[in-house]
């Protein structure tokens, strides 16, 4: 079964949207809006029913929940409703309670050591149990957080353990994985790519019209897949009243 982002034109050139089971890369720039852009694609899911987490290496809750606004994503509402749930890794680091029931922290000391066991039994207790039959879709927002509080190598092994577990134990999910380019070395988006079963790059410009962003659908393991080039608007179009975002083939 597939997993449409509901972006038609991504989808198609995917094979018809994302393997259960699988992970995407989304890989930007400094200036670049791909991170709401994933956001919207988990508010988009989350309205086809599916269930959400985030996991929040990068920023306050506060920071993350005004993103997710601009997404169209209501974080609060949503995980009020228990269709969202926040693991808040960063403000574990910094011992910050979380102010909402839907946002888990951990307690004690957050190192390589212990950070994928603590992970794993929040899954285990507090996940798992209000799964049901949904899709669980989860958003690693963002790897380049991860990398910058543990070091590149560590971060890649904790992501290389955390998906071989995350996807035995729910098959039923993909996972979109965030990293910003100019935060992190070549090696490690390299490493990033390769573990990816979808890649999209979005590349930003400024020019005299404004900010322009290329977006290139690198990777889908699809017998029919190639590389295609899109641009990336924001903001509503005439044929998708109430979409945030939108793309414009590019490729001939």
């Amino acid at each position: 079964m597939m997993v449409k982002t509901l972006y038609n034109e991504l989808d198609e050139v995917m094979g018809g949207g994302l393997s259960q089971g699988s992970a995407m890369a989304i890989l930007y720039d400094t200036y670049s809006f791909a991170q709401y852009f994933a956001l919207h694609i988990l508010a988009k899911r989350i309205k086809k029913g599916d269930l959400g987490i985030i996991s929040n290496y990068s920023y306050p809750i506060g920071r993350l929940i005004r993103g997710a606004q601009f997404a169209g994503l209501d974080l609060v509402s949503e995980g009020k409703e228990g269709n969202l749930f926040v693991i808040d890794y960063f403000s574990s680091r910094y011992g910050i309670m979380p102010r909402y029931p839907f946002v888990y922290t951990f307690s004690g000391h957050v190192g390589e050591e212990t950070l994928n066991p603590k992970t794993f039994l929040i899954y285990q207790e507090k996940i798992l149990p209000n799964l049901g039959d949904r899709l669980l879709v989860r958003v690693i927002y963002t790897l380049d957080g991860l990398a910058f509080f543990f070091g590149e190598n560590t971060a890649l092994k904790l992501l290389y353990f955390d998906l071989a577990k995350f996807m035995d134990m729910f098959p039923n999910s993909v996972t979109i994985l965030l990293v910003n380019k100019d935060a992190v070395s070549k090696h490690f988006v390299a490493r990033v790519v390769d573990i990816s079963d979808y890649v999209i790059d979005f590349k930003s410009q400024v020019t005299k019209k404004g900010m322009v962003e290329d977006v290139i659908i690198s990777k889908a393991l699809t017998p029919e897949f190639s590389p295609e080039i899109f641009e990336f608007l924001i903001g509503e179009t005439k044929e998708e009243k109430g979409g945030k975002f939108s793309f414009k083939k590019v490729t001939q």
